[in-house]
């Protein structure tokens, strides 16, 4: 009894400084460089492209097959891209460089096996930074793929980090008890710089940013939203809705937006969590908003088989229209929405009819095109130059062009 009693303490309160170990450390430190791309392209996640001469796609340019196959069935990574190339891993623990043509350049495997990594890798001039299911955070030298450092956090990291000055910020969780928080590490060394109090359970939300006032934004499973200081990982204030909060918010001029299993979007206040205002999507939501900031407009999903379009200045549902969805209920609250904004028009881009990828004109919600891809996405989109990068459950990699 006195032994099982021990046992029960330690599984019930993992203590987070005994997971921060660094391995397999083959540089003392790295040097600061440009980000070059991000989940959501911004720390705010705003999920904004702007490409002055974009064409609706063609059709398919390239469809790299037989990449993913793990038994976790989380959303699957969404791929970093910038001028050297296309960086993301699977959920069989294997991460990928790729050139923009579609050819490999090199890959790099992990522990994690076939739970995998499922979040977007953060990528700047030299590196790309990653976590993964087994608990390790990744720091990866991007023009050969060897390993610069790693850094043991929890059990699990499913979320998408971000770069606050010289800080990775991203949540990670344990498994037993279910339990979750945020952690910023050194970009450079993998060192560790903080760690927020518990959630109380795990956290799938990535972290989202209000630079201007150093408050990192972050949902939790348990249905609360926690607002963190930026430079020590205090908790500031907390918000509780009425469902877990599973996607990643946008933050647009002093508010958090995200989606819930509460059936909302919910908008509270960057400076105190006060709640501004909730809109009802009809069902449950883990759709990572998209943000038109010159029209202060959100695009989200949920599943109800709809994307709603959101006036911020009003707080009200101004349209919605049907992504023709069929089967499982849960895939209709996974569309991540993404705005590519051209000179004459903006456009909203989102997985559709189960197997397609839908382009809609963002101010009348007028289906403009559809293309076939084959299989169901569960993640989101990335723009470069004008092609759009996305992965399938189950297949691999595309771009559309």
């Amino acid at each position: 009894p006195v032994i099982r009693h021990l046992q029960d303490e330690v599984i019930y309160y993992p203590r987070a400084q005994d997971f921060f170990n660094i391995v397999g450390f083959t540089k003392s430190s790295t040097t600061a460089k440009n980000l070059t791309s991000i989940y959501r392209n911004d720390t705010s996640r705003s999920g904004a492209y702007r490409v002055n001469n974009f064409k609706l796609p063609k059709g398919i340019t390239y469809h790299i097959d037989k990449l993913f196959g793990g038994i976790h069935n989380a959303s699957k990574s969404t791929p970093a891209v910038d001028s050297s190339g296309v960086y993301f891993g699977t959920d069989l623990g294997i991460f990928y460089k790729y050139t923009l043509a579609g050819n490999l350049i090199w890959s790099f495997q992990t522990e994690s096996g076939q739970q995998g990594i499922h979040g977007t890798a953060l990528v700047d001039e030299d590196y790309v930074y990653f976590g993964n299911y087994n608990g390790n955070f990744y720091c990866l030298d991007k023009s050969n793929g060897e390993l610069v450092w790693t850094t043991t956090i929890a059990n699990a990291i499913g979320s998408s980090p971000l770069l606050y000055k010289d800080k990775v910020i991203f949540s990670a969780e344990f498994g037993q008890p279910l339990q979750g928080y945020a952690v910023a590490l050194n970009r450079h060394s993998g060192k560790k710089i903080w760690v927020s109090e518990y959630f109380e359970e795990q956290v799938h939300s990535s972290p989202t940013l209000d630079e201007a006032n150093k408050i990192i934004g972050v949902g939790s499973n348990t249905g609360v939203f926690w607002g963190l200081d930026a430079e020590t990982g205090h908790t500031l204030w907390k918000l509780m809705t009425d469902g877990p909060i599973k996607g990643t918010a946008v933050f647009y001029k002093g508010q958090f937006c995200f989606g819930s299993w509460d059936k909302s979007l919910n908008c509270v206040s960057s400076h105190n969590g006060e709640k501004l205002f909730s809109v009802s999507l009809e069902a449950a939501s883990q759709s990572s908003p998209a943000l038109d900031e010159e029209n202060q407009l959100i695009y989200v999903s949920s599943s109800s088989g709809s994307i709603y379009k959101i006036s911020l200045a009003s707080r009200k549902i101004v349209q919605q229209t049907p992504l023709n969805e069929v089967g499982l209920k849960n895939r209709y609250s996974v569309p991540s929405p993404i705005i590519i904004k051209s000179k004459k028009e903006t456009y909203l881009v989102s997985s559709c009819e189960n197997t397609k990828v839908c382009f809609f004109n963002a101010a009348t919600l007028k289906p403009l095109q559809n293309i076939e891809v084959g299989g169901f996405i569960s993640g989101s989109f990335t723009v470069n130059e004008g092609a759009i990068f996305f992965n399938i459950d189950n297949h691999g990699l595309v771009r559309l062009n």
